[in-house]
């Protein structure tokens, strides 16, 4: 888990918003399900309250490539996927961050990517983030 500096106010709120996520390592909210990823999408809105940034959370097997400038926060945590339960655990991912793309390999579906931003498609895989 890793916190990047964008002013020491913010890495306070910012710390302390994680503290609220983790327990012990794992998201401290019982409704984040890996199934839809939109769940975890609007907890991490909440922690934007001006609309600056935006945010990414993808299952690491989804990603074929992502730049992402000005990243306020991420985390990666393993989960078990909702689609293959027995397969064991998966890693997951989400970012808060000013702008950048991101392409998905796989299908589309919310078990793999969600997103909410300023941000295009110019295919069904690839996003471009703007700055909000």
């Amino acid at each position: 888990m890793k916190i990047r500096r964008a002013g020491a106010r913010f890495a306070m709120v910012a710390a302390l918003a994680l503290s609220a996520l983790f327990v012990a390592g794992q998201p401290a909210s019982a409704a984040w399900k890996s199934c839809d990823l939109r769940v975890k999408v609007n907890q991490l809105r909440g922690y934007d309250a001006n609309g600056k940034f935006n945010i990414l959370v993808w299952k690491g097997s989804a990603e074929k490539s992502i730049h992402l400038k000005g990243v306020t926060l991420n985390a990666t945590v393993q989960r078990k996927a909702c689609d293959q339960p027995a397969s064991g655990m998966k890693y997951y991912h989400w970012a808060m961050f000013k702008s950048g793309d991101f392409v998905r390999k796989g299908d589309g579906g919310y078990r793999n990517w969600a997103f909410f931003g300023n941000w295009k498609r110019p295919t069904d895989k690839h996003v471009i983030f703007k700055p909000r």
